[in-house]
């Protein structure tokens, strides 16, 4: 699978390529499938009827030159017009896009995109893009076909863990970072991971790929359904 890059555009980044430049760039790479060129929702107050028109005609255009995945996104509102849309062609395939989580209300509101998608599109293999954290819940992770989640890695850069209960600062880098220092519990589970796994557990707050496989195990762990428990 091939990601499109259209969440550049929630970066406020111009995406100056055309649905069909980057279909023959997939075509090109050998790419099995591709995404949909998607522009996921800025704010709730968005032209949800245009914004669902625009992206299924990207998904119509790329679909012309090669296997094109379509996406749905949250909130419900634009998540069933698309889904609309979509519905008379049948896809194999469909992902389904969250919400940027610092808008109010995220979280609920994506869930709730992810049991429509499973409903209205029962016959699809539903690929959730960006939820293997644990705040998603294995309940969700199970409706699923597949998952993508790069966040374990860009917490290791920046000297956070990922536990159960969301990451936790571990080293001195990113001072004014917005994660809590672990707590007792969580200190017991990550001694316990150490020497599940064969890491020092002192090497974390200094080495980088200690901290990747840390939360790289981690994650597994809760997109299998099998998550970790402190305490």
């Amino acid at each position: 699978m091939l990601d499109s890059g259209g969440f550049q555009h929630l970066k406020g980044r111009e995406v100056n390529y055309s649905p069909e430049d980057l279909a023959r760039f997939g075509k090109e790479s050998e790419a099995e499938r591709l995404f949909s060129l998607d522009f996921p929702p800025r704010s709730y107050h968005q032209d949800f009827g245009l914004l669902s028109k625009k992206n299924f005609g990207n998904y119509v255009r790329m679909s012309k030159i090669m296997d094109v995945i379509p996406i749905v996104h949250a909130p419900p509102e634009l998540a069933r017009k698309e889904i609309k849309l979509l519905k008379p062609l049948h896809p194999q395939y469909v992902g389904v896009g969250g919400l940027v989580p610092s808008l109010r209300g995220a979280m609920k509101m994506t869930l709730e995109t992810i049991n429509i998608a499973n409903k209205e599109l029962p016959d699809a293999k539903i690929h959730l893009l960006g939820f293997g954290a644990p705040k998603i819940g294995a309940e969700y992770l199970k409706k699923a076909y597949s998952v993508d989640y790069g966040g374990w890695r860009t917490a290791a850069a920046t000297s956070y863990l990922l536990t159960p209960n969301g990451y936790r600062k571990i080293g001195t880098r990113n001072k004014n970072g917005h994660a809590a220092r672990p707590d007792r519990n969580e200190q017991r589970l990550i001694r316990e991971v150490c020497r599940r796994i064969g890491l020092n557990r002192r090497s974390l707050p200094y080495d980088f790929g200690a901290r990747a496989i840390f939360n790289a195990y981690v994650a597994m762990r809760v997109i299998n359904g099998k998550p970790l428990k402190c305490g």
